[in-house]
């Protein structure tokens, strides 16, 4: 799984959380996860947050169901701004949202749920 945030912090805690039964590669802003997904389009799920500088987590959504249509499906964000979420998410409504701040046991129930989806 590929989990796009750029508060390291926040990467290293979900790796952490993921790690005994997930492979996690975390990149730290959106121009670094799709120079990744550039590289690499086969991914289970694609954990990213919304708000991020320059590249936003809708930025990188866009640009892989345009360029990678078969892995939008395996796209997921995640947001503390809840305003911002209903603005932005209601023109994408099929994208799952994973609302911060979230435990251990939110964030393994949600990554369960969307690899069962796909």
């Amino acid at each position: 799984m590929l989990v796009v945030d750029d508060e390291p912090q926040i990467g290293t805690a979900i790796r952490r959380a993921l790690r005994a039964q997930h492979e996690v590669t975390v990149a730290e802003s959106g121009e670094a996860a799709l120079a990744v997904l550039e590289c690499d389009t086969q991914w289970d799920l694609v954990l990213c947050d919304l708000t991020m500088p320059e590249i936003d987590g809708l930025v990188v959504y866009d640009r892989i169901r345009d360029g990678h249509p078969s892995l939008a499906g395996s796209f997921a964000l995640m947001t503390g701004d809840r305003t911002r979420r209903h603005a932005d998410l209601v023109l994408r409504p099929a994208v799952p949202v994973l609302d911060k701040p979230f435990d251990q046991s939110t964030l393994r129930a949600f990554v369960r749920t969307r690899l069962r989806a796909q």
